[in-house]
């Protein structure tokens, strides 16, 4: 991890209570910012702040290819869907697509990038470095609990312009980039058999939307 990203890890308190109206991500927003202000001049400090507080993020796809499904047999990864892919899954999905700001959850981290995890990102977003900042959401229902679907974002941040735009680089339908441990089986038995089941999926992302939305 740089310099950098140890810094704004150490920042920002990831395990701790948000404001009831931020999102983890508009929380990370925030945190950056103050931390800009902070060393502005009180006068210019103050006056920053009071904006800071009335933030709002944005959110969008970095690129349409975003959108579209990708199998990686070398990096067990695929986000294509099947008939048989849980509705759940596919709801997430067909969420993201119609509401990008659903990726703003109460529940997200700041990324570790190794090696799968960058081969997987940087072939949505070929500009991703050992520096680039990456964050992962976990999508939550209305009531809060979790929905299974992961996505990777990155975060663009004007300071004069108090102005963040979250730039969404990555579905996950099947947690494929960053297996965990589930069922009595460890993340390696989890990743192999995720990628196993789901492999021969052929139904894109964008191909599956597109089909929902012809029906409305």
């Amino acid at each position: 991890m740089s310099t950098k990203q140890g810094m704004w890890r150490m920042l920002i308190n990831f395990s701790g209570s948000f404001e009831k109206k931020d999102g983890f991500l508009t929380h990370i927003a925030k945190s950056k910012m103050r931390t800009e202000a902070s060393l502005f001049s009180k006068k210019k400090k103050d006056k920053a702040m009071k904006v800071i507080d009335k933030m709002e993020a944005s959110y969008e796809f970095f690129s349409d290819d975003v959108k579209k499904s990708r199998v990686l047999p070398n990096n067990l990864f695929t986000n294509y869907l099947h008939d048989t892919t849980h509705q759940d899954i596919k709801g997430g999905v067909l969420s993201v697509f119609t509401d990008h700001s659903i990726v703003d959850t109460l529940k997200g981290d700041y990324v570790r990038l190794n090696t799968k995890i960058m081969n997987c990102l940087s072939d949505y977003y070929p500009l991703l470095t050992d520096d680039t900042e990456v964050f992962k959401s976990n999508l939550q229902d209305i009531a809060g609990k979790p929905r299974p679907v992961r996505i990777f974002s990155i975060a663009n941040i004007d300071f004069t312009q108090h102005k963040c735009l979250f730039q969404i680089i990555l579905i996950d339908p099947f947690h494929l980039v960053i297996p965990s441990e589930h069922g009595g089986l460890n993340s390696r038995e989890m990743e192999q058999q995720a990628f196993k089941h789901n492999a021969k999926n052929d139904i894109c992302m964008t191909t599956y939307v597109q089909g929902i939305q012809s029906q409305r």
